[in-house]
């Protein structure tokens, strides 16, 4: 009866161990950093997604929006053909053959690369390098792994939020909103057409996870830890 839940998130990521000027000596000690990087000299726009793959419908919890991240993607590369751009993919979660069967239904092989499941200290790396870092677009989030670790890395977000919906999170860090594939596309023109706001998207993203989630977080456990001790306990 006495309870008082918490909302915060929780600092899952911690920052420091990834900081951009830290990059190339990351690199050379991650397994798939010469992947990352050879796809980075090679590009002209470089998206990461690597989230779950899990096709479902609107009830399911665990339904990720892969298709229209893809159909999103297959329109922004026809309507920017002079560009070089690559879609980096994630072997994660239940529906990887639905995705690249997709994949191959749209001819879009050549504008998506495939990478191995690794561990977060792997995939870091391949985001520092990244342009934009792309989310869910079925369910809206505001906090979470994936969302974490695109804040750290300091690049903007491509995801769907309902921007009613998160009331406990004020304030939230901007990002390029977006849920059916047009919208999705559309997002992706306005980066390529305004490059600026995109780092200043990621670096005000960096911003709000320290102060929101870091520091928030620690001075409430160190405020109701020495509240506690104050009262013996």
């Amino acid at each position: 009866g006495n309870a008082v839940r918490w909302t915060e998130g929780l600092p899952m990521v911690y920052s420091p161990e990834y900081q951009e000027s830290n990059v190339s000596e990351m690199t050379a000690r991650t397994h798939w950093g010469h992947e990352f990087k050879r796809i980075r000299e090679e590009t002209d726009l470089m998206v990461v997604a690597h989230g779950r793959h899990h096709w479902g419908n609107h009830n399911d919890p665990n339904t990720k929006g892969n298709d229209r991240l893809i159909l999103g993607w297959k329109m922004f590369c026809e309507r920017y053909e002079h560009l070089k751009c690559k879609l980096v993919l994630i072997e994660y979660g239940n529906h990887i053959q639905k995705s690249k069967k997709y994949i191959e239904d749209l001819k879009l092989e050549n504008q998506v690369v495939w990478l191995p499941k690794m561990y977060r200290k792997d995939i870091v790396p391949g985001l520092l390098m990244a342009d934009i870092v792309a989310g869910e677009f079925e369910h809206s989030w505001a906090i979470g792994g994936v969302y974490y670790e695109a804040l750290v890395a300091g690049k903007p977000l491509l995801a769907y939020r309902d921007e009613n919906s998160h009331g406990n999170h004020k304030g939230l860090y901007q990002i390029y909103n977006a849920k059916d594939p047009e919208a999705i596309a559309q997002r992706l023109g306005e980066h390529i057409r305004n490059k600026n706001l995109g780092l200043k998207i990621g670096q005000q993203g960096k911003q709000w996870y320290e102060e929101q989630v870091v520091k928030k977080t620690i001075d409430k456990y160190c405020d109701y830890i020495q509240s506690r001790l104050a009262g013996g306990l």
